[in-house]
């Protein structure tokens, strides 16, 4: 099924508080240059961040895999890291996940929150930057954060399915990786291993963001990401909405706490 696409002039208060009040996800097509971020560059990025230093994962061979922990680490500056994208025989190793909430000079360019979703502007706990070039693919996740994503170049495809948890095979919530399935890849698993999921086939969602696009993700939907382009930058806010959490989606809430404190504990972003 496709994700609702709703057009910046079509948008209002009454339209947000229905899909949020429902968690029905859908895309915002935001106006060209609206908002300082969406001019965002690798160029302007190496501007922005000065002499400061961030994390570059490397993935180990190639070989894919979901846990941060398994990567290899960099820290760079910035026109390092963008200098090292550009230029690597093989950029489909490399991403790079900031949190910017804390970095004024980029934190104060993104301003969409504050203009167009001001009731949660002040309960956003984490902005993340994205940035890689080539194809990149995330394993098969929730959270139990809402979740606005933002594409500023290149493309995002979201697979998305609806919350829950028996026949998702989510992992232990004491593993610190509760978040996730069992199943890497909606689109390439074993059948006969899980057969439960077979269930919930019907309820795939599926949407690509494109250069001012704005995905809401409501809390807890599961989802698998693809990122594609030549250089792909990407903005994500989260927020906790903790009632609906807590009385929707208990498991999934107390599986979200963990891997918070697992991720902090083992100074991971993602």
């Amino acid at each position: 099924m496709s994700i609702e696409r709703i057009a910046a002039k079509d948008f209002s208060p009454q339209v947000w508080d229905h899909h949020y009040s429902n968690s029905i996800p859908f895309v915002l097509e935001l106006e060209p240059s609206s908002f300082p971020c969406l001019d965002w560059s690798v160029e302007s990025l190496k501007d922005i961040a000065q002499d400061e230093k961030y994390v570059l994962y490397e993935m180990p061979g190639g070989k894919f895999v979901t846990s941060r922990n398994d990567f290899i680490k960099h820290n760079l500056q910035m026109h390092e890291v963008c200098d090292l994208l550009l230029n690597t025989d093989n950029p489909n190793r490399f991403q790079m996940i900031t949190e910017i909430k804390s970095n004024p000079a980029f934190f104060e360019q993104v301003q969409i929150t504050e203009q167009l979703f001001s009731e949660i502007h002040n309960k956003i706990v984490q902005c993340n930057l994205w940035l890689n070039v080539g194809e990149f693919v995330s394993g098969f996740h929730n959270e139990c954060f809402e979740n606005l994503n933002l594409q500023i170049s290149g493309t995002k495809r979201f697979v998305l399915f609806e919350p829950g948890v028996r026949d998702y095979y989510a992992k232990p919530i004491l593993s610190g990786q509760g978040h996730t399935s069992h199943i890497s890849d909606p689109d390439d698993y074993d059948e006969e291993k899980f057969v439960n999921f077979s269930n919930v086939k019907h309820k795939r969602h599926e949407v690509t963001l494109n250069a001012g696009d704005m995905l809401y993700l409501p809390i807890c939907w599961w989802h698998n990401v693809h990122t594609e382009g030549d250089t792909n930058i990407n903005i994500n806010v989260w927020w906790m909405n903790t009632p609906k959490s807590v009385m929707q989606f208990p498991r999934q809430f107390i599986s979200g706490i963990v891997t918070v404190a697992y991720r902090k504990f083992t100074n991971q972003l993602y």
